[in-house]
């Protein structure tokens, strides 16, 4: 059952900034209210007050700045994808944000509350792990810092916000133009369902089509999103084919620590993830023009 509580919506970050030092840990933001809401009718929540930021301008802005893309936390899923859906660099964040629940779901859902929310299986953080974005964290009083997507999740249900602070927005660096980018899902069904595993990959590749860079983080395999840097020293230099990708997916294998669940067994991510870092690291491949994979 829904417990009572108090309800504001405030117009500015200052103003929500002071709400939350106010009431600190018996304060909760909202925006979308997807996960939120439901936590708090399964008793799992029961904070006093609920601060909605979902008006505020700053916060729902998607836009080209000078230090790369601003996301702005309150902005929706079906927003994002809708501006990123001709960026083929950014890829990744695509298939991630439209893989959030039903059309429905995702008309409301917000890229703030799916970081935030922290589950191990958010479609969202492997995306932006693999795409080097920065989190933009401000605190009350106007304090602010950034820090990588890698470094915001503790575990489960877990990140590093401090009371009274609150995370306004995504920065996504510039893209090299020979950068590519998926996120592939493996789920009980095709849409509306958690991830059994989740596998985002961004690579960079040189005129002679070698990786010049490259970023692989999974999802749902481990306590937090997992970035695995062993396939960064072994890939960067190589040309990726059939061969490189297949032990780039033994070393994803290697990182990651599953669990078994009711959805899956360890055993059955583990094997998973091998399949799905190696067909997305070859999709990279096909996607910049480099034909198949040999």
């Amino acid at each position: 059952m829904l417990r009572p509580f108090r309800y504001r919506k405030p117009f500015t970050i200052e103003e929500t900034l002071k709400g939350l030092l106010k009431y600190g840990d018996r304060a909760k933001v909202v925006a979308g209210g997807t996960d939120l809401m439901v936590q708090m009718k399964q008793g799992l929540l029961s904070p006093q007050i609920l601060f909605d930021i979902s008006r505020i301008g700053e916060l729902r802005k998607i836009e080209e700045r000078d230090d790369g893309v601003y996301i702005g936390a309150a902005a929706t899923m079906a927003e994002i994808g809708a501006w990123f859906n001709s960026r083929a660099g950014y890829r990744a964040l695509l298939d991630g944000v439209n893989s959030v629940g039903s059309r429905q779901v995702r008309n409301v859902a917000t890229i703030g509350g799916n970081l935030c929310n922290a589950v191990p299986s958010a479609d969202t953080a492997p995306p932006l792990i693999a795409l080097q974005a920065e989190l933009q964290l401000v605190g009350a009083g106007g304090g602010s810092r950034r820090i990588g997507a890698e470094q915001f999740f503790r575990g489960p249900r877990e990140t590093i916000l401090a009371t009274g602070e609150l995370l306004t927005g995504i920065i996504l660096p510039p893209l090299n133009p020979r950068q590519r980018s998926r996120y592939l899902k493996l789920g009980p069904r095709n849409g509306m369902d958690l991830a059994i595993v989740g596998v985002a990959v961004s690579v960079a590749f040189n005129e002679a089509n070698q990786v010049d860079g490259v970023r692989v983080a999974l999802g749902a395999v481990a306590p937090v999103p997992l970035r695995v840097k062993s396939i960064e020293d072994y890939l960067v230099g190589k040309h990726l084919t059939e061969e490189t990708a297949e032990e780039c997916g033994r070393l994803a294998q290697e990182a990651c620590s599953p669990i078994s669940d009711l959805r899956a067994s360890a055993d059955y991510r583990r094997e998973m993830v091998a399949v799905l870092t190696k067909r997305a690291l070859l999709e990279c491949v096909r996607q910049i023009g480099g034909g198949k994979a040999q």
